[in-house]
């Protein structure tokens, strides 16, 4: 039966490694979709009528290509390659004479053949972007090749799920009085931005970091970079409003930042939880605000507070809904318009980055980290999300969590909506965007450059003239790195996170707004993930990166972060 994907090797040089490939392929597939010559043909067969019938619903050709196959010799002083009756030149030949995708797989080191090292009928496959396949670290790299795959091969429609969060059900009643302390918080060094223009774009890999120490209290800092850009770059109201004002520092926003608005009818001493677990008694002075956004108190307010009590998070104002583990740290963005993707000329993006196109996005809360394991981990616990996620020996607790789906991503926001009574649900590619860039417009929230003391990724590989740095090849505690210019951690490298979108090419008839980009989903479930992961190379993290795969597709570069809708 005629396959969707056909594996071309040299079986001197690649029968273990197409094998290895073959296998993996297969049961992610199905047999039946992925051929390979494993055997070789039986006496007498014509090969090009045999490869005729294998090719003709064959979507994708793999050619593998080892350190041997360009030069890999005929037995008669000259090269296979040169050979027009060569078995893998015919294969090759007839798939690019038919427009079938060409995947060049390169391992243990292969150079990509340079055109002038090939015969005519073959120069175009110099010009296919190719992947590399190290063996050493295959489970990693052949996810990338199974994700690329999926794209081309669309797997069959799964069954529609809804484009939002669904409504979320009353909250629990509260505790008497609650403290939180930032648990979830790791404090690190502001990051330097970095200098001028990169390159097109490539996919990477990963390697290992020493065990991290329990995750330190976060110390006292200076106003945060949010804090101060919003104070230069708005004209603040007059207008007196009540606020809490404290002299402590919110975890990089200080008390001044924050606006809360106290119900009449807590009583004098009722404390309220804001941010990084501060508790604010109702004596505190009254001053001028800054921009308030509307929200519904966390449960914490005391008892004598009503559970419709409203508080008023002030825009860079760090908070959480509830005082245990499960509830993610989040950072109020301001609203504000942005150029999303990469422009049409440079070598800065890919072809789905286009057309850049402004957006304006409304203000809205973000989470400061990605999802941690122990915040899955309390889902599972409540038995709402299902699935309880491998760590890969990683270990747990403060790292993001991976192998986990858009579904179970949506299990989770909505558990999470459910347990605050807010409406928590993954962010859109927009709003995405629009909070790693945190007003720059550069390749990077650092600048034109990355390294990896500002992310985890490939640091084997370089962007624009980096300096090479670390390939951890695995995940890092949250936080462990560089913020970016409104205190939010880890959107370059790390992991992948999902948001709501359906996968779209390109930018043609994008909203214009923050919302997210769900019409048209149907016959295509692609969802998007960004950010790039641990395993990128660095040109795989920049801000406008986009990258679309099932919705039901789990691996260990995949993890997620939530927003919250803000009451206007």
């Amino acid at each position: 039966m005629p396959a969707g994907i056909f594996i071309s090797y040299r079986r001197h040089e690649a029968l273990k490694e197409a094998r290895a490939i073959f296998e993996k392929l297969s049961r992610e597939f199905g047999a039946g979709q992925v051929f390979i010559d494993l055997e070789g043909l039986d006496y007498g067969v014509d090969f090009v009528e045999s490869l005729d019938r294998q090719l003709q619903h064959c979507e994708v050709m793999l050619a593998l290509i080892g350190p041997g196959w360009l030069d890999s010799p005929d037995g008669h002083g000259g090269r296979r390659l040169d050979d027009a009756n060569d078995f893998v030149r015919i294969e090759l030949r007839t798939a690019l004479q038919r427009n079938i995708r060409v995947v060049p797989v390169l391992f243990d080191g292969a150079p990509m053949p340079r055109t002038a090292d090939l015969p005519a009928d073959l120069e175009a496959l110099a010009r296919r972007n190719k992947i590399d396949l190290d063996f050493t670290r295959f489970d990693a790299d052949i996810g990338r090749l199974v994700s690329s795959l999926r794209k081309i091969l669309l797997p069959s429609p799964l069954p529609a799920i809804p484009a939002e969060p669904p409504s979320t059900p009353a909250p629990a009643p509260a505790p008497e009085r609650t403290t939180v302390p930032p648990a979830e918080t790791v404090v690190a060094p502001d990051a330097a931005p970095a200098p001028p223009p990169p390159k097109r774009i490539r996919r990477a890999a990963p390697r290992p970091v020493a065990a991290t120490p329990a995750d330190p209290p976060p110390a006292p800092e200076r106003p945060s970079a949010l804090s101060r850009f919003l104070s230069s770059a708005w004209s603040w109201s007059a207008a007196a409003v009540t606020i809490g004002y404290s002299v402590w520092q919110f975890g990089g926003f200080k008390g001044t930042d924050a606006g809360v608005a106290l119900p009449p009818s807590a009583g004098a001493s009722a404390p309220v939880v804001v941010a990084s677990g501060v508790v604010l008694p109702r004596s505190v002075a009254v001053a001028s605000a800054p921009l308030r956004i509307g929200v519904a108190v966390p449960r914490a307010a005391a008892a004598s507070a009503p559970t419709s009590a409203a508080t008023q998070l002030a825009v860079g104002q760090r908070f959480r809904d509830c005082d245990d583990d499960a509830c993610p740290w989040m950072v109020v963005l301001p609203a504000g318009s942005f150029m999303m993707g990469s422009p049409a000329s440079g070598p800065n993006g890919n072809d789905d980055e286009g057309p850049q196109h402004r957006v304006q996005v409304a203000s809205f809360a973000v989470g400061q980290y990605e999802v941690t394991f122990r915040q899955w981990d309390g889902c599972v616990a409540a038995g709402a999300c299902k699935t309880k996620p491998g760590d890969q020996g990683w270990g747990r607790g403060q790292r993001p969590v991976i192998n986990v789906s858009w579904h179970d991503a949506q299990q989770y926001v909505k558990w999470l909506s459910g347990k605050t009574g807010q409406t928590y649900r993954l962010l859109s590619e927009s709003e995405w965007e629009y909070a790693v860039r945190a007003g720059t417009n550069t390749p990077f929230a650092f600048g034109d450059r990355i390294t990896t003391a500002q992310a985890n990724f490939d640091g084997k590989s370089t962007y624009n003239g980096s300096a090479k740095g670390e390939d951890r090849q695995k995940t890092l505690p949250v936080g462990s790195l560089a913020k970016n210019a409104w205190d939010l951690y880890d959107l370059h490298g790390n992991v992948w996170e999902w948001v709501q979108d359906c996968w779209h090419e390109n930018y043609q008839g994008a909203p214009e707004t923050g919302r997210a980009w769900v019409n048209g989903c149907s016959g295509e479930v692609r969802r998007v993930l960004r950010g790039g992961g641990w395993h990128s190379t660095p040109d795989f993290t920049r801000s406008a990166i986009r990258f679309g795969d099932a919705p039901d597709v789990r691996n260990d570069i995949t993890g997620l972060r939530v927003a919250r809708t803000l009451l206007p």
